[in-house]
């Protein structure tokens, strides 16, 4: 085989390929994929309700925000518990990619030592 040869085998070989991968459609996207499409309004809500939900948290000042499936959590708790918490209800949200946990931990105040 020659080199003329070669390269025209490896060309059409080439061409075979490109036009074959350009016949396929694109495959759908999977139903599970599909349905965790949400936006950040639906996310908002759910953790807002989930975070309602929750007795050690229902009265704390705590503020939720989406952005592209990123949750923002502002606002003050009265411990690490419930920092934690806050933070694992809003990941088991669906549509939840990322968390970012701005919330702070209200010191409660000590009664004077003598």
């Amino acid at each position: 085989m020659t080199v003329k040869t070669s390269i025209r085998f490896s060309a059409s070989l080439l061409l075979a390929l490109v036009l074959v991968g350009c016949s396929s459609e694109p495959a759908a996207p999977a139903p599970a994929a599909a349905a965790e499409k949400r936006n950040d309004g639906q996310i908002t809500e759910d953790v807002l309700s989930r975070l309602k939900k929750d007795s050690n948290l229902k009265d704390r000042p705590i503020t939720v925000r989406a952005d592209s499936g990123t949750v923002i959590l502002t606002g003050t708790v009265a411990s690490k518990e419930q920092f934690g918490a806050a933070q694992v209800i809003a990941a088991g949200t669906p549509g939840v990619k990322h968390i970012i946990n701005r919330l702070i931990v209200q010191q409660q105040e000590q009664p004077p030592q003598p």
